[in-house]
């Protein structure tokens, strides 16, 4: 059966693993469980799917806003290839502290992984300050010597009142008119990353000269 691996924050654990679905592709699936044991919701939330290839268990942190899950994705994705899979490639996911995926949050690493170390034990991933996450790798340096080194890569997070490009960028989650803020801010602005509300004229402020 699959690895699963978890993660705890706000009160709640994410688990997250591997499942074999339909025509020979795999997805990455999720399940919020709550501190008193019952899962949440009515299914997994499928995080993301690949081809047909060797994928690595994934590893689960939280950053102290969302969870993070990192795997080695293959980089050959076709489910007809008879070939294994030559090289990994890191990928990572954020979710919210509700078990939801943020919406375009896949995170891309410029490295890849050798596929005798994309398993999960050879890929691990912790917390390392508020918004801030490391996550280190095994890979060769030398095929053909067989020499290996152990890689660390940083993951931060913009903190409320930077500019940003997408949700995902900001530690809570939430890019308001290019500045991380502090939630949707649907019905109001944003200011130096806190969301202040319009006050109700009664008219359309369109109309207002």
């Amino acid at each position: 059966g699959p690895t699963i691996r978890g993660a705890f924050g706000k009160g709640a654990y994410l688990l997250a693993w591997d499942n074999r679905a339909s025509g020979g592709k795999t997805q990455l699936e999720s399940r919020l469980v709550g501190a008193d044991g019952l899962l949440a919701g009515s299914s997994s939330t499928v995080v993301g799917s690949f081809g047909s290839g060797e994928e690595s268990s994934p590893q689960v942190a939280f950053n102290g806003d969302h969870f993070v899950i990192i795997q080695a994705k293959p980089m050959t994705s076709s489910p007809q290839s008879s070939n294994p899979p030559s090289d990994y490639q890191l990928v990572g996911y954020l979710l919210r502290a509700d078990g939801t995926l943020l919406p375009g949050s896949e995170l891309s690493f410029a490295d890849s992984v050798s596929p005798a170390h994309a398993d999960a034990d050879q890929v691990a991933l912790a917390r390392t300050g508020e918004g801030q996450l490391s996550a280190a790798y095994v890979k060769f340096i030398s095929t053909e010597l067989g020499i290996e080194r152990v890689f660390l890569t940083s993951i931060q997070w913009t903190q409320l009142g930077a500019t940003c490009g997408q949700d995902s960028e900001c530690r809570s989650g939430f890019c308001v008119s290019s500045i991380c803020c502090n939630e949707r801010c649907s019905t109001g602005q944003c200011t130096s990353g806190t969301c202040v509300s319009l006050p109700d004229l009664g008219v359309d402020a369109c109309q207002i000269t």
